[in-house]
């Protein structure tokens, strides 16, 4: 507070308490004309002092924006952008009947996410095969070795400070703050896991919160679940995290993308890609199979994580903590901020926890080494770019790909190897979802092969991992998408709100990076880039549709311009 604030406050505060002292004698009785005229003064002179105050918040929210109003943060974006989804369940479609009574909507999500975690029930088989990638020694006493207060003390800093609290309410901003008072005994609680392999009642319980998929939800299914953890279980889970990611990524095979470093996710898409360029030019023929799991992350039997663990050669005090953190896990959903009774999960694993990537990847590592023995074994025949290299699949975290010659036998051994991999680790196939391609194959051919099996046609171009594959991408027609989505953007904002620094804020922090994913994979036309840059011209300079106003600033001089930063061209 300035001193001149303080100063109108105290004058105030004065001329209040002798309004308050007219008054009493007025009470009183005693009415004259000075007095009267006093108490007029009295007013005008408070009146003024209000009306300064009032002037002078309104000139430091002018002087705020003017600072922060510009800048690329989070209350500039605040500012700009509307709530885009109203996340509030108003009703839910249970057996054709709309409800909204909040107790009975609250009591279909828990019984629905009650039977998702259920007891998948008795073991159906097991891993008989050995794995070519095991840990030796060194990493496995390497990733059990005891856990000290510094490792702690790095996993709470490491956390985000302002991520939503789970069932205890704390956020990591709270025990950074207060770290020599609440840390010594918040050390004390994480190694008391590390020695027993369990949590204590409470301790891992999460909130659930609902995230609307579609537009406009009605039933239950149209939510993700996202889970809140606990402080506690979340810092395990990172010191479990970023020790395993020092040995992840020698179990983990190329054809895997995603979460590890030095891997790429346009990698996949560039190389679907170019098979589709290559059985166009040399006229080829080839089957693409994108496989979508139902529920993929929910679904993962515990017993067989264990498994999989165990051929990878981990310890078995790693496995118990594994098992530890999710055994005892329990949760209740959030509806509309108020938590349904908590239920026991006996499957699955938490979207939301740090630990839930890396264990997903060795599931789909061990399909991948099940898929590779089954092409070795002649039950599926992959695409052959050359005598020596044969691609077969690829994987981003639950998108699968499937990649081989057109036949029906090919087929029938992709389905054949995902049951058997269904039944084992509890990850259906949502066939329904599931997509079929064939290359350089009469439609005829294609849609009697897709119905056999019950999967949805897939025609090139299609998307991959957000990637338009399969197109002539020197073609502008090919970057329509690209241009309408900046147009979509661009129809949200409001010109006459934002100041000149504004437009280019938004400029740099989202129209600029709007096109640069698709633009890494492909070369774009330069008409394709004449126009993108005519719109990000005509928005910095307040242009609307129609409009003819002078430019006072040459574009490319606010390009190269070190004030703003250089924002470059495309």
């Amino acid at each position: 507070m300035d001193f001149g604030f303080q100063k109108a406050l105290g004058l105030s505060k004065d001329l209040k308490s002798k309004l308050c002292d007219i008054d009493k004698v007025l009470d009183q009785g005693g009415v004259t004309d000075d007095i009267l005229l006093s108490r007029l003064e009295v007013l005008k002179q408070l009146h003024d002092v209000q009306s300064s105050n009032n002037r002078d918040i309104m000139q430091k929210v002018k002087i705020r924006w003017a600072i922060e109003g510009d800048e690329n943060s989070k209350y500039f974006h605040a500012i700009i952008n509307k709530k885009r989804a109203n996340l509030s369940v108003k009703g839910i479609m249970v057996d054709g009947d709309w409800i909204v009574e909040p107790d009975l909507v609250k009591q279909e999500f828990r019984r629905h996410f009650t039977d998702r975690f259920q007891d998948p029930g008795s073991r159906r088989g097991s891993l008989n095969f050995p794995f070519p990638n095991r840990l030796n020694n060194d990493q496995i006493l390497e990733l059990e070795s005891p856990i000290s207060n510094e490792d702690i003390r790095t996993a709470v800093w490491g956390c985000g400070v302002d991520k939503s609290p789970g069932p205890d309410g704390f956020t990591f901003e709270f025990f950074r703050k207060y770290w020599t008072v609440v840390g010594p005994d918040f050390c004390i609680a994480v190694k008391w896991f590390f020695d027993h392999g369990d949590f204590a009642i409470g301790c891992n319980s999460s909130f659930v919160a609902l995230i609307p998929k579609v537009l406009d939800p009605k039933v239950v299914s149209d939510y993700r679940p996202i889970s809140l953890i606990g402080s506690l279980y979340k810092v395990v889970t990172k010191i479990l995290a970023s020790r395993l990611s020092l040995v992840i990524s020698d179990l983990i095979s190329d054809v895997q993308t995603a979460f590890l470093p030095n891997r790429q996710i346009l990698d996949g898409p560039f190389i679907i890609n170019e098979i589709l360029a290559r059985c166009k030019l040399k006229k080829q023929q080839a089957m693409i199979f994108k496989v979508d799991f139902a529920k993929a992350y929910d679904s993962v039997r515990w017993d067989y994580l264990d498994d999989v663990l165990i051929s990878f050669g981990f310890g078995p005090k790693w496995r118990s903590w594994i098992r530890g953190s999710l055994s005892s896990g329990k949760a209740s959903i959030l509806v509309n901020g108020s938590p349904t009774t908590e239920f026991h999960l006996y499957r699955g694993l938490k979207q939301g926890d740090p630990l839930a990537p890396f264990l997903f990847l060795l599931i789909m590592e061990s399909l991948h080494l099940s898929f590779s023995r089954a092409v070795e074994a002649g039950i599926f025949k992959g695409y052959k770019i050359d005598p020596s290299t044969t691609l077969s699949h690829l994987f981003y975290a639950d998108d699968a790909v499937f990649i081989g010659e057109w036949s029906h036998s090919n087929l029938k051994g992709i389905m054949n190897i995902l049951r058997c991999f269904s039944l084992l680790s509890g990850m259906s196939i949502n066939i329904q979802k599931s997509h079929l391609l064939g290359v350089g194959i009469p439609d005829n051919c294609v849609a009697e092969a897709a119905k056999s099996i019950g999967c949805l046609i897939m025609k090139a171009p299609f998307k991959y991992l957000g990637i338009l594959v399969g197109d002539n991408m020197s073609s502008k027609k090919a970057w329509d998408e690209t241009i309408n989505k900046m147009k979509k953007r661009l129809s949200r904002w409001k010109l006459n709100t934002l100041s000149v620094g504004g437009r280019l804020t938004l400029l740099k922090s989202v129209l600029g990076s709007t096109p640069i994913y698709n633009m890494s994979i492909f070369k774009v036309p330069k008409s394709v880039l004449n126009y993108m840059e005519s719109l990000r011209r005509n928005f910095f300079n307040g242009f609307q549709e129609g409009d003819r106003k002078i430019a006072w600033v040459k574009w490319s001089k606010v390009l190269a311009s070190k004030k703003f930063g250089g924002l470059g061209v495309f």
